[in-house]
């Protein structure tokens, strides 16, 4: 009796997430968060930039020809699920 009313109890744990909150988040790859980075400057018609993803940082390096566009890029890093920070190695070149 004392073993099936533990494992009911570890089962309820287990299913009501107690003390286990970080194993139902999911983190993308960095290869997943570095294709949808891309996804995004190609929708906005930004190319050639460098993006190099380490876990959730992300960091962006290139040309842009204004300065709307280096925000854009920024934001189009920013927007995907999993980064926390970028760090903007963005030059304006017009």
């Amino acid at each position: 009796m004392k073993k099936s009313f533990a494992s009911v109890l570890i089962s309820l744990a287990l299913v009501s997430g107690v003390g286990c909150t970080g194993w139902n988040k999911v983190v993308p790859s960095d290869s997943a968060t570095e294709a949808e980075i891309r996804k995004n400057l190609t929708a906005d018609h930004i190319t050639g930039m460098s993006i190099n993803v380490d876990h959730d940082v992300v960091t962006l390096e290139g040309n842009v020809k204004n300065e709307t566009d280096h925000q854009t890029a920024l934001h189009d890093a920013q927007k995907v699920h999993g980064v926390s920070r970028v760090v903007d190695r963005i030059s304006v070149k017009p």
